[in-house]
């Protein structure tokens, strides 16, 4: 028969408390704390038995993890992906200031060009108009006028040119009808690169002179070597007196010098940007070029700057 109180035999409960446990008077004023007793009774604890129930696992918090209420919430990121500005900051800091030389071009906007009229020319005086490529103008302010270069305007020789040139009547007169005015210039993105001529003379590709000065003289010439071979010909611009003149690239130019010291200078004529005016280009026909890489044109064709005819410079550009 079982027996009615007291548990049955081989049964053993929980582990007994240590001696003096619970109290026989508790103090609940002066009782240790919960989270103290592992620490305080640790040592009078009795050891278990493997019969013993080990009670209930202690609770152990999870981890903190980003997104939950545990631990601190996450950074709050101090730097956008994208610059975002106020109106007043946007105008600010995009806006080109007035300047005191004719042609002025921004370190950060390297694709436009300010025309600073009424400012004092190279030559000297105040600049009242400018020659530009047709198209190039953004934008101006002040009272501006703007008129194709006159057929006649240098000469009959110079007429003739533009007749059978693209590059001729690309050509645009901006004249400045008031005291002050500013004309900005680009075209397609292409980098923007101010020379001021002092006496000097240089060659520029037709398609790569975005403006200049009028105390600059100028006329086209045509590369009469090369316009049998390339479809349309090669015609460039020479400048030469004092005065400034913007010219463009794809991309940041790069200048290779021509000199008794250094070897012959070859260059593909689509990446020639300009060259010193003392410089008498010939055009080599690499026939090795021209039956590995299976082409009829392009770098089977190259101009070539020989030293030995003249010292000076030629700018190229990454492009072709």
């Amino acid at each position: 028969m079982y027996k009615t109180s007291g548990p049955p035999q081989g049964y053993h409960s929980h582990a007994p408390p240590p001696a003096g446990y619970p109290p026989t008077n508790p103090d609940y004023s002066s009782s240790v704390p919960l989270t103290d007793y592992g620490v305080r009774y640790s040592d009078a604890a009795p050891q278990q038995s493997l019969h013993q129930h080990p009670g209930p696992p202690m609770y152990q918090p999870p981890p903190p993890s980003q997104g939950s209420f545990h631990g601190p919430p996450p950074a709050v990121p101090t730097a956008y992906p994208m610059e975002i500005y106020s109106i007043n900051q946007f105008v600010t800091n995009t806006q080109l200031a007035a300047g005191t030389c004719p042609f002025e071009v921004d370190k950060t906007r390297a694709a436009i060009l300010q025309v600073n009229f009424g400012c004092q020319s190279t030559a000297g005086g105040p600049l009242k108009h400018i020659y530009m490529k047709k198209g190039s103008m953004v934008a101006y302010t002040g009272e501006m006028k703007f008129e194709r270069e006159g057929f006649m305007e240098h000469g009959i020789g110079h007429m003739l040119k533009k007749a059978v040139t693209s590059e001729g009547a690309t050509l645009v007169k901006a004249t400045s009808t008031g005291a002050r005015a500013q004309l900005y210039c680009a075209d397609k993105n292409k980098m923007v690169t101010v020379l001021q001529l002092q006496g000097e003379s240089i060659y520029v590709n037709g398609d790569d002179v975005l403006a200049f000065e009028p105390s600059l003289q100028h006329k086209i010439v045509m590369m009469k070597k090369l316009s049998s071979i390339v479809s349309g010909g090669l015609f460039n611009v020479k400048l030469n007196g004092k005065g400034c003149v913007a010219i463009l690239s794809h991309g940041k130019p790069l200048t290779l010098v021509v000199r008794k010291d250094q070897p012959i200078v070859f260059t593909d004529p689509q990446a020639t940007v300009a060259w010193s005016g003392s410089l008498i280009p010939d055009f080599n026909i690499d026939v090795q070029f021209k039956t590995f890489l299976g082409r009829g044109s392009g770098e089977s064709f190259q101009m070539k700057f020989d030293p030995r005819k003249g010292e000076g410079f030629v700018v190229i550009q990454p492009f072709e």
